[in-house]
């Protein structure tokens, strides 16, 4: 399903290198053209998967489906333990590296994006 949310499951990510995470979010853009997408990702379940960057996959796949198409911002979940808030810092910077809006929480996502929205749409009324 296109519908939101799309969760992907962790485990799920690392498949086939990403490209099964790619080949999803391709499918979503053209189905459902969506104006912006969230990546919410759960630290903590994400640091479980030591052998594999996560992170990085989910980032070149969803830009690369995004493809100027959409905003992309990104949420980071966090249980506030060092080992955790060491790795969502090191993700902040990966993401702000690549023009990606990086939040701690979903709910200030949405604002941010709600917030760019208005803008768009009285930028676009007074063209």
């Amino acid at each position: 399903s296109v519908a939101n949310p799309v969760d992907i499951p962790a485990n799920v990510m690392q498949r086939q290198n990403g490209d099964f995470v790619r080949e999803l979010l391709v499918r979503v853009f053209e189905h459902a053209g969506p104006d912006a997408i969230v990546i919410h990702v759960n630290v903590p379940v994400v640091l479980g998967y030591r052998h594999v960057d996560l992170l990085e996959i989910l980032l070149n796949s969803t830009l690369a489906a995004a493809s100027g198409r959409a905003h992309v911002v990104l949420a980071l979940r966090s249980d506030g333990e060092p080992e955790i808030e060491t790795a969502k810092a090191r993700m902040r910077t990966q993401a702000l590296a690549r023009g990606i809006a990086v939040y701690d929480e979903l709910g200030e996502a949405a604002g941010a994006l709600a917030a760019l929205a208005h803008y768009e749409r009285t930028a676009s009324n007074r063209r």
